[in-house]
């Protein structure tokens, strides 16, 4: 009786949770949460198919571990309820890596080594620094690692005036492009991308706001999953592969 309680006392607070108890190490088919307007990490071509750095990478992880990827966009701030209820298994999009993401998921090595945040204005701004960015408005992305940037931010004018966020980081451009507010946080690369194909609408500031790392988040308990994943972007990075894909999609930003 008492083995019996216990076992419905542990089992029925992760149903009621919602939490997916089981491994994705089982399945031929992982399902791959993304952002579909982080370019060049992950987008939609012109085909409107999801591509991306982040996107060759798992595929290329897919067939060292013998596992195909299904690629999925999903709410950047329900990313952690979709993987711990199963709904995804693998989180990508430029992940940066955090203290509170080490605590949250299972994080494989890194996939992008040295990977900025920095401001994206538009091109008639008075701003030339993120130093500029105290006493400014800034919208970020809800769920994005910006948030805690922007909200630690302490230029020589002190913090920014108001910091506001948007479901995603094109609702932030946009924001910037009708003047709604100022500037807009996010990845560097990202940044580079949309001031390179919108001429004379966007400019980055000078001056990185953030310097770390990317990688992809599991859930907790997929550790296996997760030494298969650091295991396949090990051998990526001494054959070569990492370094070619790298060249693809930063060396161009097409």
């Amino acid at each position: 009786m008492n083995r019996l309680f216990h076992h419905v006392f542990f089992v029925v607070p992760a149903l009621l949770l919602g939490l997916w108890t089981g491994s994705a190490m089982a399945e031929g088919t992982l399902k791959v949460g993304v952002l579909d307007d982080s370019p060049p990490m992950v987008f939609r071509n012109a085909e409107a198919e999801i591509v991306g750095y982040d996107v060759d990478v798992l595929q290329e992880i897919g067939r060292r571990i013998g596992k195909s990827m299904q690629f999925m966009v999903i709410p950047w701030d329900e990313k952690t309820e979709y993987l711990n209820s199963g709904k995804i298994d693998v989180i990508a999009a430029a992940l940066m890596v955090t203290e509170e993401r080490k605590g949250l998921y299972a994080l494989t090595a890194p996939v992008v080594k040295k990977f900025t945040e920095t401001a994206i204005v538009a091109d008639s701004s008075p701003m030339k620094t993120t130093n500029d960015l105290s006493g400014r408005t800034v919208c970020t992305m809800a769920g994005s690692s910006s948030n805690a940037t922007v909200a630690g931010f302490r230029g020589p004018g002190g913090p920014v005036a108001k910091q506001s966020q948007a479901p995603t980081l094109e609702a932030c451009l946009v924001q910037v492009a009708s003047g709604e507010v100022e500037s807009a946080v996010m990845d560097g690369v990202t940044c580079a991308y949309y001031v390179r194909h919108n001429p004379g609408q966007f400019r980055i500031l000078s001056g990185e706001l953030s310097v770390g790392q990317t990688a992809f988040g599991l859930r907790k308990n997929e550790t296996q999953l997760a030494a298969e994943f650091d295991r396949a972007i090990a051998d990526m990075e001494a054959d070569g592969t990492m370094k070619t894909l790298g060249e693809r999609w930063f060396g161009s930003h097409e």
